[in-house]
């Protein structure tokens, strides 16, 4: 395997040009699928209208659950201090042009765009697919991990795609010893 930087995104609705971001995580493994390092940002809710309709009423009960509406509330950067943020990060670990990875990457690539189109400009334009892996090996990821829920949390979304990757290597026998 080669070196990924793994992304998520949680945001509020499924069209970064009317919603909101409100959290980026990012992991850099190395070609063993070990952690480098993870930087996590959480966007700012100011002037946030969480009554429009362009936000899933869904999205807002999880991340409501979950903590992140409180957190964005508390911690959340603005827009262009966490791009500074993260664009920081990955030129501190030389991880500019690696593949994206994850699952769902096409919403995170599109919202990237819109949201931190710095960010997306780093990343090499290959993914990194889990979700392709998973239809390929003609798996689920319940059935790689049947106690696993998604959390919709940036960082424990990333770790649980990069358990799923161990496994399937496992499972395949791809894994070096």
């Amino acid at each position: 395997m080669i070196p990924l930087l793994w992304c998520d995104v949680e945001t509020l609705g499924f069209d970064p040009a009317r919603s909101v971001m409100l959290e980026a995580g990012f992991a850099l493994t190395d070609q063993d699928l070990n952690e480098i390092a993870s930087l996590c940002v959480q966007l700012s809710l100011d002037g946030v209208d969480m009554s429009s309709p362009a936000h899933d009423p869904h999205a807002i009960e999880f991340h409501k659950a979950n903590g992140l509406l409180d957190e964005c509330g508390r911690v959340g950067m603005k827009l262009g201090d966490a791009s500074h943020a993260v664009t920081d990060w990955i030129d501190r670990h030389s991880a500019g042009g690696l593949y994206m990875a994850g699952s769902g990457l096409d919403f995170d690539r599109h919202w990237l765009k819109l949201w931190l189109p710095s960010v997306a400009q780093l990343f090499h334009r290959r993914n990194f697919d889990l979700n392709t892996l998973l239809a390929w090996y003609g798996v689920t990821d319940k059935e790689m991990l049947p106690d696993y829920e998604y959390k919709h949390r940036a960082m424990l979304d990333i770790g649980r795609d990069i358990a799923l990757v161990k496994k399937l290597a496992e499972y395949s026998g791809m894994m070096r010893h």
